[in-house]
């Protein structure tokens, strides 16, 4: 059961991480159009033109969400800063401006989400280590019990110690156990 909770958060964190990617691609062309649109009204060269590439090369991956929201943030800046000059150029860049602003609550709430997503597939790991550690310490005391049972020399004993040897890994020893005490004698 904890194996399926397990591939089940590792499927939502996917999916969380596919969609605030693509809607980070989304909101990035979108506020590299309105850049490219108001960059070209305001003209090709330029103080207006370099802050416009500056803001563009801040992004190193459109999928990136934190890198997108700041930048959406800074071409909304960007139209804000030169509405009057756009204006006088016969843009108004109010209704991009409406368009994007939503977009950085977006992406960051996005954001958190897939977040959350990896926390639990986190929480789903942890179960199942937790599980696994119980199963395994359980089944050891089982062997223990069972070993207790028989001669120490008896094949029943050597293929319970094998048995855990291969169970318990290089991680947990990967030595031989030490040999038991010798039986007492007899009376």
């Amino acid at each position: 059961m904890t194996d399926e909770v397990q591939e089940h958060a590792k499927s939502a964190q996917t999916d969380a991480t596919a969609d605030i990617e693509a809607a980070a691609r989304a909101a990035y062309t979108l506020a590299s159009n309105a850049l490219t649109t108001g960059s070209g009204f305001l003209g090709k060269t330029g103080s207006e033109a370099d802050e416009a590439r500056r803001l563009r090369a801040g992004v190193s991956k459109q999928g990136n969400p934190a890198q997108v929201a700041a930048f959406v943030t800074s071409v909304i800046a960007y139209l804000n800063n030169h509405k009057p000059a756009l204006l006088a150029k016969h843009y108004d860049p109010t209704a991009k401006i409406a368009e994007l602003t939503p977009l950085t609550t977006s992406l960051t709430t996005g954001k958190g989400d897939q977040e959350s997503k990896k926390g639990a597939r986190g929480d789903a790991t942890t179960a199942i280590d937790d599980a696994t550690d119980a199963l395994f310490n359980s089944a050891n005391d089982q062997l223990e019990a069972a070993i207790g049972l028989y001669d120490p020399d008896s094949e029943f004993v050597k293929e319970a110690r094998r048995i855990r040897l291969a169970l318990r890994g290089p991680e947990g020893g990967g030595t031989t156990p030490p040999p038991a005490p010798p039986a007492p004698p007899n009376p």
